[in-house]
């Protein structure tokens, strides 16, 4: 299916599976190897390692706060500009986007070499953690943090021009590589290095997945729009405005969960790394549904971009009424296999009786958040479409930071230990309530149409 089929004449059900299920496939992929890492460290059965890798969980957010702005931003810049017919636009909206991630968490990988005793801190580890978080984040973060986020930006951008299974490939393959390697670097049979093994595999399999992409950008340099080449490299105040507006709501909402993340572990560490690692259970099983409903809505911004930028307002409208359907069928299920089954999915990751009773009723309380999410998310990635960058950073400092922080510790002296965890389900909630009436607020002002200014 070429560009114009895809975005113009296919039918809408048809083009949107088209664009998302192959960003659904690769963001399951990317959690699967994330879940990797967290179900083989577990495999050693020490409690500790786990914690780490709960702990290392904002840097991960981070650079995924990074390749959002840059990455979700060009794509919307890109795919508005393609069906605008404005090509060289396209081009200058890739290349700034990957050279601005690049030199970002460049700087960010450097900060953390540099002040490593206060990064540890400020994760919320302690000395008993000190050595396995630092390994982990070293070689996760601080070696390979660029390639993870040049990966995760150039695939949202080959996505924004309608190559979506090209992009999920790479993402795929770079997962599957590092669930293979892991059980070899991490258990004793292999190499035996427990969670530093984990983190050296992220990164080789981060290289692995590096190198995909940049075969793919020369293979395609003639038929496709993103591009490395210094020539497109443009600091265009616009183009700049464009990307940022678009991309930011998206990095808030990775950099607020950061923020979160960080307070939530500092309030739990308190009642012993056990409960630590019960919270890294919950939070990636949790990823599960999370990263489907994110990829699911990801994937069908081009489409709504594209017509936006066309004009084909009614297509653009069902695209997201799908999208919105079909993330809320995701929230449902998984909504109801975590809260029967809770208890034995946690016991797949650890053999301590403690951990995986504070994983499982830390899941059942978390997967209250995901309808919620789901449409939160959804109308996210509309606004960010349809170049409403406002109402979309808005709704992403709501749903995270802002009031989450403070009512954290409210809930932790109103009910110690569970209280924090409930705040997730609380703010997903006012933030869908608010999502639904800024979309219909956004919706009557234009009587119905969005016009091409904010």
């Amino acid at each position: 299916m070429n560009k114009a089929e895809l975005f113009e004449r296919s039918p809408v059900v048809k083009a949107t599976l088209a664009l998302a299920v192959p960003t659904v496939i690769s963001q399951l992929i990317m959690m699967i190897y994330n879940l990797a890492d967290t179900f083989f460290v577990g495999q050693v059965n020490d409690p500790d390692q786990l914690a780490a890798i709960t702990l290392a969980m904002p840097l991960q957010l981070t650079m995924t706060a990074l390749a959002n702005l840059f990455g979700i931003g060009g794509s919307a810049v890109l795919a508005r500009a393609l069906g605008a017919g404005k090509t060289d636009q396209a081009r200058q909206a890739s290349a700034f986007a990957l050279y601005g991630a690049i030199a970002v968490m460049a700087v960010c990988s450097l900060s953390s070499l540099l002040f490593r005793g206060g990064l540890l801190r400020l994760l919320g580890s302690t000395p008993r953690l000190d050595t396995h978080l630092a390994s982990y984040a070293f070689w996760v973060f601080t070696i390979g943090g660029f390639l993870s986020v040049f990966n995760m930006a150039v695939s949202h951008l080959i996505r924004g021009e309608g190559a979506s299974a090209k992009a999920s490939f790479g993402l795929s393959m770079g997962g599957i590589v590092n669930m293979i390697l892991d059980p070899f670097f991490i258990l004793p049979f292999g190499l035996g290095l427990g969670i530093r093994g984990a983190a050296i595999a992220t990164c080789l399999a981060n290289l692995l997945t590096c190198v995909y992409f940049l075969c793919y950008l020369l293979r395609n340099r003639e038929s496709t729009v993103v591009t490395l080449s210094p020539a497109s490299f443009r600091l265009d105040r616009e183009l700049m405005t464009g990307i940022f507006s678009s991309g930011l709501p998206s990095a808030i909402q990775s950099f607020m969960s950061t923020v979160s993340n960080v307070v939530l572990n500092h309030i739990l560490v308190g009642y012993g790394e056990t409960v630590i690692a019960g919270l890294g259970i919950c939070k990636k099983v949790d990823s599960i549904p999370a990263y489907m409903i994110m990829g699911f809505a990801q994937g069908t911004v081009p489409l709504v971009a594209y017509n936006y930028g066309a004009g084909n307002r009614e297509r653009m409208k069902k695209a997201f009424h799908f999208s919105l359907m079909a993330v809320l069928g995701i929230a449902v299920f998984f909504l109801a296999v975590y809260e029967l089954g809770a208890d034995v999915i946690s016991s797949w990751f650890i053999r301590d009786t403690e951990t995986i009773a504070v994983g499982a009723e830390f899941t059942r309380i978390h997967i209250l958040a995901i309808p919620f999410m789901a449409v939160t998310t959804a109308i996210i990635s509309f606004f960010q479409a349809v170049k409403r960058g406002k109402a979309a950073f808005s709704l992403s400092l709501i749903r995270k930071g802002l009031i989450d922080v403070p009512l954290m510790f409210l809930m932790d002296l109103l009910l110690p230990l569970y209280g924090p965890v409930f705040c997730q389900p609380i703010m997903d909630a006012v933030s869908a309530v608010t999502a639904v009436f800024l979309y219909r607020g956004v919706g009557k002002r234009e009587g119905g149409k969005f016009s091409q200014n904010e």
